[in-house]
């Protein structure tokens, strides 16, 4: 671009210089604009359209939470299955699944495979509850031995122990409840009723 027109030259000349200019580069600087307009207006509206899927989804979501709706969670399933809503739907199917074994299993079993490793691992430590409360020990403990994630070290420990004190291992399990006290935070409510468990088992 620089001195693409000459300055020694008459207007004459600089004019019929830039028309040979436009004339050469012209469509290329057109299908430029053109294109970066386009990528403008592409990227607009791929994210209004995954905003209003987003929005869609998540009241699908609360409309599943008041009304327990097998059509509305099927919507989810259907049409939304990349959303977290579809999973924390299926979280909360399975709680009220819960008198059903098979089906609270199988449910929590599915989500414990998202994609979404906060729900993923939060499917399991429910899933790993509901075969400590149904006496299914060797179940739970492969469950909770996938269970990598630092953040749920204290709880993993707590239910851990519960296996131990099912299997009347009360030895391991005081010490697994001790340990689970020094990784639970503060604000945990599981704290207290691991003190008196604890103190039950000295």
């Amino acid at each position: 671009m620089k001195n693409f027109i000459g300055v020694h030259k008459t207007e004459e000349e600089q004019e019929d210089q830039i028309k040979n200019w436009w004339k050469e580069n012209g469509i290329q600087i057109i299908g430029g604009v053109v294109i970066g307009i386009a990528g403008i207006w592409g990227w607009d509206y791929y994210q209004n359209h995954t905003y209003a899927q987003s929005i869609e989804a998540r009241d699908l979501y609360l409309d599943f939470s008041v009304n327990n709706n097998s059509s509305t969670l099927q919507n989810l399933s259907e049409n939304f299955s990349d959303s977290s809503y579809q999973d924390e739907a299926r979280l909360l199917l399975a709680k009220n699944q819960i008198k059903n074994f098979d089906e609270s299993r199988n449910t929590l079993l599915s989500v414990s495979n998202s994609s979404n490793k906060y729900l993923a691992n939060l499917a399991k430590i429910r899933l790993a509850k509901l075969y400590i409360n149904n006496d299914n020990l060797s179940e739970a403990e492969t469950i909770l031995n996938k269970l990598n994630d630092e953040s749920y070290k204290g709880l993993k420990l707590y239910m851990q122990a519960q296996i131990s004190e099912k299997k009347n291992d009360l030895s391991s399990a005081k010490n697994l409840y001790e340990e689970s006290l020094k990784n639970l935070s503060e604000e945990s409510g599981l704290k207290n009723l691991i003190r008196l468990k604890v103190a039950d088992l000295n």
